[in-house]
């Protein structure tokens, strides 16, 4: 079997026999950010985030990233010493490009502002022959020979000619990772740098022995990361960008393999493909008691009759057009120009357009639409306990479940395992709120949405002292959860609201009845009809009374036509009432 070790944007080109000695900061320096040599010399965030007075959360700006630093542990009188065995972080990727050729509002795809995505930061590949793979020495080309690096320039069709362009029009991919994005990442690897690693020499690092997960100076890395991923860009080079910031002072060149799976068949996102029961609870839940009563809200009526009235349609994706516009310094229309609200009566009177909306539809109207889309996704997904979300994150809660007991089954018998301390995934906004709302409503509610770089971390302490409470500590080992730096244990079901500790048992009966790669898939329904599909779709999409009004208005036309047509036709026994139909 042929083994080929593909490193995605800068993993290993450092390893190269001309650049070996050369400090790793500045390889990483000059690889990285060579890419866009235009603008080395300038601070990674000059020309971002400056249109805007004030950016959404979602946005992940430098000042917002550090507000989501990892504090130590808090106290807790019931349980004695700790030590931290394991990290587990799911990330978000950082900032990205539109998905795809959205219709966002008139104008979008013709202005040069956002109808053309260029990109500064490219994704370089090496293949390297299989006999010089080594995974704690990095790769080692036998006789001095340079390792080719591979730089994937999306320029071919960069000028548009008729249908022959790239989907964004420029070189970006859809979906690509942005610069600010990567360092978005790569700020997430310092943080969890900052928290776990510790270091003893003359500038030491995490002095908190409880704290600790493994040095920063240590030769066999590999050993102690899993880094697991889906196979877009912007996953995988997020990934790569928070190990670097992980491992940014270290002196060593390890080779990182990323465990993926194919594309169409991965879980880390639902993937109603491999598993058409997810398609079955989704259209249950959009039947659903929760999501009726939404729909049926004065807000969720307001802001369809604003989107028809602003735009003439019910925009598709109301959240991804205003936080890809907004967090990239674009201009926003007019209608919902008014973030951040700071004075209701500038807003209320910045320009025509807006005192004639504010007058209507209220103020606040950007947050507002992106509230009412948040909620429009997440409202169906967690109804019925969120069942579609737990079959849906059922394989990964299993295989994070895996790591976890191999690394506490390594403290009990104190050995020096392989199992990995430190456990990276890196996926999507769907995968982060997917995986918190199967843990319960007071974890993560309808309203909340991951922001760009978002960063749940699940952390193992082994209890190593004297207990004070064993009916709150019943076995040796407690867990924490936090997200974007914030405790989140508190809101568990089953775990103290006051302690930041809590029994990984507790975790354990959460996920036990879901948490497993063996689950049913199997429909529980006969395929519906396609018109009755058609009419169900409708009812949501349309509102009932505009899809009652249709039928009515389609029946009374095949009436007539058909009256009219008996009425002139010469065959009697339709005029005698013969016709079975």
């Amino acid at each position: 079997m042929i083994e080929l070790t593909i490193a995605i944007s800068l993993e290993t080109f450092y390893k190269s026999q001309r650049l070996r000695n050369l400090q790793f900061k500045w390889l990483l320096f000059f690889f990285v950010f060579g890419c866009f040599y235009k603008r080395e010399t300038e601070a990674l965030s000059t020309n971002d985030y400056q249109r805007y007075v004030e950016y959404p959360e979602y946005c992940s700006t430098p000042e917002q990233m550090n507000q989501r630093r990892i504090l130590p542990v808090r106290q807790d009188n019931r349980v004695g010493e700790t030590r931290l065995v394991s990290v587990t972080a799911i990330i978000r990727h950082g900032a990205r490009t539109s998905l795809g050729h959205h219709t966002c509002w008139e104008g979008y795809w013709t202005t040069a502002e956002t109808s053309v995505w260029d990109c500064e930061i490219t994704t370089r590949i090496t293949t390297a022959p299989p006999t010089t793979v080594s995974k704690e020495a990095g790769l080692q080309i036998a006789g001095g020979r340079e390792i080719f690096l591979f730089d994937k320039k999306y320029d071919s069709l960069r000028k548009p000619d008729g249908t022959t362009s790239n989907i964004l029009n420029g070189t970006c991919q859809a979906g690509q990772l942005l610069r600010k994005g990567y360092d978005q990442s790569y700020r997430n690897g310092q943080i969890l740098r900052e928290a776990y690693l510790y270091d003893d020499g003359p500038s030491p690092i995490q002095q908190n022995a409880q704290m600790r997960l493994f040095p920063t100076k240590i030769e066999k890395a590999t050993a102690m990361i899993r880094f697991r991923s889906d196979d877009d860009q912007r996953t995988l080079m997020s990934g790569q960008a928070l190990i670097l910031g992980l491992l940014e002072e270290s002196t060593f060149s390890p080779l990182v393999q990323i465990h993926l799976a194919d594309r169409g068949r991965d879980i880390l996102s639902i993937n109603k493909d491999i598993c058409p029961r997810l398609t079955e609870l989704g259209e249950t839940s959009q039947n659903s008691r929760e999501y009726l009563s939404f729909a049926s809200s004065d807000e969720a009526a307001l802001m369809h009759q604003f989107m028809n009235e602003s735009f003439g349609r019910i925009l598709d994706h109301p959240l991804a057009c205003l936080m890809t516009t907004i967090c990239n310094d674009f201009s926003l229309p007019n209608v919902f120009d008014d973030y951040p609200l700071q004075n209701e009566k500038v807003q209320l009177h910045r320009n025509d357009t807006n005192a004639k909306l504010g007058g209507k539809y209220g103020l606040n109207r950007f947050q507002r639409l992106f509230q009412y889309d948040v909620q429009n996704v997440m409202t169906p997904l967690q109804s019925d306990n969120a069942a579609l979300l737990k079959l849906a994150m059922g394989p990964l809660w299993a295989e994070i479940l895996d790591l976890i007991r191999a690394v506490t089954e390594d403290s009990r018998s104190k050995t020096d395992g392989q199992a990995p301390r430190f456990h990276l995934v890196s996926a999507h906004d769907t995968t982060v709120s997917a995986l918190l709302s199967t843990l319960g409503g007071a974890v993560w509610n309808v309203t909340d949405w991951p922001p760009y770089a978002a960063m749940v971390v699940l952390e193992v302490h082994e209890i190593v002292g004297g207990r004070t409470n064993q009916n709150i500590f019943s076995s040796d080992f407690a867990f924490r959860l936090l997200y974007n730096g914030r405790v989140l244990t508190t809101t568990v079901p089953g775990c103290d609201p006051h302690a930041d500790l809590c029994d990984i048992t507790v975790l354990y009966n959460i996920l036990h009845p879901f948490a497993s790669r063996s689950r049913d898939c199997a429909p529980r329904n006969s395929p519906k009809d396609p018109w009755q599909e058609h009419i169900s779709r409708g009812l949501h999409t349309r509102g009932i009374g505009t899809v009652l009004v249709s039928v009515t208005l389609a029946g009374i036309l095949i009436g007539s036509i058909l009256a009219c047509w008996i009425v002139a036709c010469p065959c009697p026994y339709l005029r005698h009432g013969s016709i079975s139909l």
